[in-house]
This record gives structure tokens, sequence and C-alpha cells, in this order.
């Protein structure tokens, strides 16, 4: 897995190369998921990381890119609340349509790979079994510039199916602020 990890930063430092665009990003992530036998409310975490815009032509882009991400959420069951704290490191490879020098929409697969699978309960132990390794989420969303070197995005995440045991169907909504460097 790590060397996954160090050949995937590889690719990356030699795609940011001819890269037009390069941003650092932090914001927040507001995830929620499908749990077996339990209500479940969103809970909120951070993403940072780096961004790369790759020009396919005038209008496509590939964007890119290692992004650290707390994906949140806590369920109940009766009294007992359980707040669970996957961590992952998202390296989105989406494509984006750029329909001015300000703005794009995005549309992609992201390989999710989990760094840890806390979780908290508010009276007794926990456990957060099951957790797959590796995700494959479809990531959409809005990149814009409100100045020439500052934006954000708006980013939807979706990823069906089984995530850990009794834990199903993760969705996420995230706004992360971008610093740009051309």
């Amino acid at each position: 897995m790590k060397q996954l990890i160090i050949s995937l930063m590889m690719a990356f430092v030699g795609l940011t190369a001819s890269a037009q665009d390069f941003g650092l990003t932090a914001g927040f992530r507001s995830t929620n998921a499908d749990i077996t036998g339990a209500s479940v409310s969103s809970g909120t975490g951070l993403q940072f990381g780096g961004l790369a815009w790759i020009p396919m032509n005038d209008v496509f882009y590939v964007r890119a890119g290692f992004l650290y991400t707390q994906k949140y959420f806590e369920s109940k069951v009766g009294a007992t609340t359980i707040e669970l704290k996957p961590t992952y490191l998202d390296i989105p490879l989406t494509l984006m349509y750029r329909f001015s020098d300000f703005g794009g929409a995005f549309i992609g697969p992201v390989l999710s790979l989990n760094q840890s699978k806390d979780c908290s309960a508010n009276s007794g132990a926990c456990s957060f079994t099951g957790v797959k390794s590796s995700l494959i989420p479809i990531q959409f969303g809005l990149s814009f510039k409100f100045a020439p070197q500052l934006g954000g995005e708006l980013v939807y995440e979706m990823a069906s199916g089984k995530i850990a045991d009794n834990v199903e169907n993760l969705r996420s909504l995230g706004a992360n602020f971008v610093v740009w460097f051309e």
C-alpha cells in the first residue's frame, strides 16, 4: 500500500509539471451514510491538500490531486451515540469543463485510501469493523475563482455499497477554499 501511495505521489508531481494551475486547498466536509438499525446524523470533518488542473484542450482539464479528508458522521441506537471517524487520502481524477477563466464544473472518480477508522461512544466501547481499505466514490462539483489567485470548490461525493460492517452508501458535501499558483 505504501508503494502505491509513493508511486501515485511521484506521478502527481510529474503531472503538475504540465499543469496550467496548481492550488492548495482547505475546507470542510459534511458526511452521512446509511447504517443498519440506527439513525444517522451528519458530521463535519476537515479536508486539505493539493490540486492540479492539467489542460487537455482549451476547455477540458483533468483535475487531480492529493487530499486528506475526514469523513465523520454519527449514529444513534437508543441512548447510545457513536461517532464514526474514518479518514482517507483522496486522489481525485476528475474531468473538468472550464466554462470561463473563473469557473468550471467537474465529475469523475476518486480513489479514497482509508488512513484511520476511529470511533467513540458516549457510553461503553465501540468498534468500527470491516472498513474497506479503499473506495472509489464518484465526485462532482464546481470550481471557481473570485480573484486571480483565490477561489473555492463546492463538491458532492457518493460511494454506493458497503463501506464497513453495517455501513453503506457514504455521501458527503464539501466546501473548500483554494489558493492558486499559476
